[in-house]
């Protein structure tokens, strides 16, 4: 299935490319006799045309996807938290089960020079009752690679239940945050590669520092700047704005879920 915010960056490409292709060949005279000689600009306007047409396109196309956006927060029982500017994503914000989740999109360059480029990511979120002391990532199809690439080789203590794979700064712990809600949650939900919760980038700061490993620093590098989540909060990240109500209903309720399993089981290790 394609998916919504592809088929607005398609139509968006395809618009730019065509409008510029469609001025240059009136500009250079390709489209004679249905444009008439006399009403052929000079290539400079025609090349400035395209461009002016081109960007004007892509401007109601962030408008619709901003508004596609809304639509997708009001179905997912989210509501808008800052002003709802015409080409902007706005924060959103709700509850799932009484815990708070917030939805917000955020542009990361990649690159450099010439060939850096900016990407859009949705990053869905849900609060801790109050900041963690470690983390714990969790990929709900077993795929480690699946959140993200990097950190394909980490070799954290781990725990698996029905194919949900939890990494944590022990085996046990990570074997408690699968909780059956967890497990049930995560296991329904497509749209979810991988859940970070707590203190996560932290605990791979701790592997690398514990190994000594050069290989691993650039993974520790990018858990501590790119990790969705935090020492307060479960976190998703997806490329690209999340358009559908119902994927960002089962991100929120994703995170929510392993919210409140990381939380038993970290009251299950103060216990011990």
């Amino acid at each position: 299935m394609v998916r919504k915010h592809t088929y607005y960056r398609a139509v968006g490409i395809v618009w730019f490319f065509g409008s510029m292709v469609l001025f240059i060949a009136v500009g250079l005279g390709m489209l004679e006799p249905a444009v008439p000689e006399s009403l052929v600009p000079s290539g400079t306007v025609a090349f400035g045309g395209g461009v002016a047409v081109g960007l004007a396109g892509l401007a109601v196309l962030k408008f619709f996807e901003a508004r596609a956006w809304v639509r997708a927060g009001r179905g997912a029982d989210l509501s808008t938290q800052s002003l709802a500017l015409p080409l902007r994503t706005p924060d959103l914000a709700g509850e799932v089960d009484g815990r708070p989740v917030r939805a917000y999109t955020i542009s990361r360059s990649t690159g450099s020079g010439e060939s850096s480029s900016s990407t859009t990511y949705t990053r869905v979120e849900a609060d801790l009752d109050e900041p963690a002391g470690t983390g714990c990532l969790i990929f709900p199809h077993g795929d480690v690679s699946a959140g993200d690439e990097a950190l394909r080789d980490l070799q954290l203590p781990s725990a698996s239940v029905d194919r949900v794979l939890a990494m944590g700064p022990s085996a046990a712990f990570a074997e408690a945050v699968l909780t059956p809600g967890v497990v049930e949650t995560l296991g329904a939900a497509d749209s979810v590669d991988a859940v970070y919760v707590g203190d996560a980038g932290g605990l791979v700061q701790q592997l690398v520092a514990e190994n000594d490993s050069v290989l691993l620093g650039g993974v520790a590098k990018r858990a501590m700047n790119s990790l969705p989540g935090g020492e307060s909060s479960a976190g998703i990240e997806t490329k690209g704005p999340v358009l559908d109500a119902d994927r960002l209903a089962e991100q929120t309720r994703a995170v929510a879920a392993v919210a409140e399993g990381f939380e038993a089981a970290s009251r299950t290790a103060e216990a011990a």
